[in-house]
């Protein structure tokens, strides 16, 4: 009896610790198995017809050079409502692309960017690397993972033709966190995780990644795209796929995003309880 109430408390503490119902919970969250799933979020397909093919999760939106999600500005500030800045911010999402070795120009993943008095944050792969760009309103902090290249910050990363990636960026108070996770890299350690290298263009102060510095407004005004670098085009080509695009207004580890559901480890004790009574 003793070891089931101590296997019913170690239930209880794991269920009690996690954020609800066991993982934390998106502010937004497309999975883009279909066009329900970016319309139901406010979102709408521009310049063309969505295709949808099989992904990491589901289906996932593939590119055609051409056709990508847009959400407009006030569908943007109905997501974010609410927004706690202090919380810091996560985006996770998968890709995957059959031309890395051959890739030119921008693929554009997830983005949210308003004009006049530049404020962006964009996720996208140029020349076959990954890339993370962000401006506030002290500057600019690109980092690309092919190097430098003036203020571009990274070690060298290349990606491999017609391999699933899972991407993690991350951000609490100026510290930035970048995981890769697919072909040669593991989310076990962060791919890039430093606070010291994410100085803006007057090398003075550090970008700092909050939902208010991409205020509303703008001309054009802001929007959030998924498949298109929002504004600045480069669009997700051909032969390549976004998928299962989630926001969390928090800062998260891959493995803080991964907590299981308080109902799996409800069945994990149920699968433990029996052999708990067995050994009476």
């Amino acid at each position: 009896m003793a070891r089931v109430l101590k296997v019913l408390a170690l239930v209880a503490v794991l269920v009690g610790s996690a954020p609800v119902f066991g993982q934390p919970v998106p502010a937004f969250h497309t999975t883009l198995d279909d066009l329900a799933s970016i319309t139901d979020t406010g979102g709408e397909i521009r310049d063309g017809t969505a295709t949808f093919v099989p992904g990491a999760i589901g289906n996932a939106l593939a590119g055609d050079s051409g056709t990508y999600a847009r959400w407009d500005d006030d569908d943007v500030g109905n997501v974010f409502a609410g927004w706690d800045d202090d919380a810091g911010v996560t985006v996770d999402m998968y890709f995957r692309g059959d031309h890395w070795d051959t890739h030119s120009g921008n693929s554009g993943f997830w983005s949210i960017v308003r004009r006049a008095s530049d404020r962006y944050i964009i996720l996208s792969v140029l020349d076959g690397n990954p890339r993370l760009l962000v401006r506030d309103a002290d500057g600019e902090f690109k980092w690309h993972l092919n190097g430098n290249s003036g203020n571009d910050n990274g070690p060298l990363v290349t990606l491999a033709n017609d391999t699933t990636y899972r991407m993690t960026v991350s951000q609490h108070a100026g510290v930035f966190e970048m995981y890769l996770d697919g072909g040669a890299f593991s989310n076990d350690t962060p791919t890039f995780s430093t606070a010291t290298d994410l100085l803006a263009e007057n090398d003075t102060l550090p970008v700092d990644w909050t939902w208010n510095m991409v205020p509303e407004g703008g001309n054009p005004a802001r929007q959030m795209n998924v498949g298109r670098r929002a504004i600045f085009d480069g669009l997700l080509q051909t032969g390549e796929w976004a998928d299962d695009v989630r926001v969390f207004n928090g800062s998260y580890s891959p493995a803080m995003l991964d907590i299981p559901e308080p109902a799996s480890l409800l069945l994990l004790a149920a699968g433990v309880l029996p052999l708990l009574r067995r050994r009476r």
